[in-house]
């Protein structure tokens, strides 16, 4: 914008002859907020250790839960329809249901 401004304008002339004055120092209001985001408190940083060691603990968790379940593939056999029905014939009780027993008056098997 300021190639648009004559140069033999007045007042340009003497804002380009002023010294560069660079940025100015931030006063101790401004300073306060700076300070706190670099140097985290103490309860911060426990805050984050504490979530990132329930991170951990999470993904162990979830790892050890993988090896079991591979190693128990090969400790049960996986069960197919044939087997169950197998099972079925050869020895009922297993999968026959327990009586049912109302507390009502009535003791149906609708209540």
């Amino acid at each position: 914008m300021i190639n648009y401004v004559p140069t033999n304008n007045k007042l340009i002339n003497e804002y380009q002859k002023k010294p560069a004055s660079g940025p100015r120092p931030l006063t101790p209001e401004m300073q306060k907020p700076l300070d706190e985001a670099n140097n985290p408190k103490k309860g911060d940083l426990d805050e984050n250790l504490r979530i990132a060691r329930e991170a951990d603990a999470r993904e162990k968790e979830l790892c050890d839960a993988q090896v079991t379940l591979e190693t128990e593939k090969s400790i049960f056999p996986t069960l197919t329809i044939e087997h169950i029905m197998n099972e079925a014939v050869e020895n009922p009780s297993i999968y026959w249901l327990d009586p049912v027993v109302s507390f009502d008056l009535e003791n149906t098997l609708d209540s």
